[in-house]
């Protein structure tokens, strides 16, 4: 085994969603590596969830289970566990899967403060599956602001130091993922790979409330100082396509894509 001078905290958040969390911890369980440890925050879940915690208890170094105020407030409860200010957090939510990452030279980011991985997106295990890499335009300005410039949670790595300066922030919404990895894109030495590090399921809850992804969206924008009108001007195509999926029903925009996915 050759030693890696990294740690790394995968950190699962669920609440009431057992059957996904059981595909993430089989996934784990075959491709955690020794430099992996492994947390699991459950918002005080009544469905088998804490029993499955307890079953799998051989993989996972610590648990909480205990009611929060969302899945960010969750999210931020990684800085509970016990963990160097050097480990790197990274998020697979109850649903998403971690792959194998033999070949990877992880030990590279090392120098950085996170780093960005590709993901594999899929919507459902019959469709079409594609790899989304993460995609960062300079200068990163309203002009190449998402989602000119592309990059996913389950791909995203930070320091356990860095994250405590700027954590979640709860009230932005859907999109505080957003503001957190483009605040560090514009404040942090970042590393960028096409390696794939994890698989997202796309029928998470922030591809269905398309009215509360655009506030979000809005609301991020303006934390980063963003020139709206220059946003608008810039960006309006996806913020009409995003108007559109707002007035049609979910139901029938999630046709339309399964169909684009088979094309």
């Amino acid at each position: 085994m050759v030693e890696v001078p990294i740690q790394i905290a995968i950190i699962t958040v669920t609440f009431n969603d057992s059957a996904n969390l059981k595909l993430t911890l089989d996934s784990v369980r075959k491709y955690k590596k020794h430099y992996h440890r492994y947390f699991v925050i459950d918002g005080n879940s009544t469905d088998g969830t804490k029993e499955i915690i307890t079953q799998n208890s051989d993989i996972i170094d610590s648990a909480i289970s205990e009611k929060d105020s969302g899945i960010y407030d969750a999210m931020n409860k990684a800085i509970r566990f016990d963990l160097p200010d050097s480990t790197y957090l990274l998020w697979l939510n109850a649903g998403d899967l971690l792959t194998d990452w033999e070949g990877i030279e992880i030990a590279e980011i090392t120098n950085y403060n996170c780093a960005f991985f590709a993901v594999e997106t899929v919507l459902e295990k019959n469709n079409k599956k594609q790899i989304v890499a993460p995609k960062i335009l300079a200068p990163y300005n309203e002009k190449n602001f998402f989602p000119k410039t592309m990059f996913m949670h389950q791909g995203f790595l930070v320091r356990v130091s860095t994250f405590r300066r700027y954590m979640y922030e709860t009230k932005i919404g859907l999109q505080a993922e957003n503001l957190l990895m483009s605040t560090c894109i514009m404040r942090e030495p970042c590393f960028w790979s096409n390696s794939v590090i994890a698989v997202y399921d796309l029928n998470g809850v922030s591809s269905k409330d398309f009215s509360r992804v655009l506030q979000s969206y809005l609301a991020v924008a303006r934390k980063l100082e963003f020139n709206q009108p220059k946003l608008l001007f810039f960006q309006w195509q996806f913020l009409l396509k995003t108007g559109i999926k707002i007035l049609i029903p979910f139901e029938v925009f999630n046709f339309i894509r399964k169909i684009k996915a088979k094309i």
